[in-house]
């Protein structure tokens, strides 16, 4: 993790929370939180949270992993939740329904580096420019 450009917490939706096991992993780090040891090279990180569940509840497993994110000096925390209405099991979702999270997902993860890049580019790449004037990354 302190080598990583980007985190990426991925979680299904149990009883609209987290995993144990992720739960598991976020209480394991949690020596390093703010008001313990924190490990400054966690300050500039940013991060991504996948979830996915049956339905559109997905804040609570986000939060759980947010905040765990927020404590541990994590800089930027995006989230992503996927509605999962026709199955569980990703090997049961129809090649559309794969196609369009694989999509939202990769344009999530592209949007976070292309974020981190323009802050500290000065003149702006031609491809963070467009991103910018699309209104899809801020300044």
């Amino acid at each position: 993790m302190l080598e990583a450009d980007l985190l990426v917490f991925a979680s299904p939706v149990y009883t609209l929370r987290t995993t144990a096991a992720m739960k598991a992993l976020l209480d394991h780090l949690c020596v390093h939180w703010m008001v313990h040891r924190p490990d400054d090279r966690m300050f500039q990180k940013k991060a991504v949270i996948l979830t996915n569940a049956i339905g559109w509840i997905q804040g609570g497993a986000q939060k759980d992993i947010a905040t765990s994110l927020k404590w541990l000096g994590v800089s930027q925390v995006k989230k992503l939740g996927i509605p999962l209405m026709e199955d569980a099991f990703w090997t049961k979702l129809s090649a559309g329904k794969r196609q369009s999270i694989g999509g939202k997902t990769l344009f999530a993860i592209t949007k976070m580096m292309h974020q981190g890049r323009a802050r500290k580019e000065s003149p702006l790449s031609a491809d963070n420019q467009y991103w910018l004037d699309k209104g899809w990354i801020k300044l």
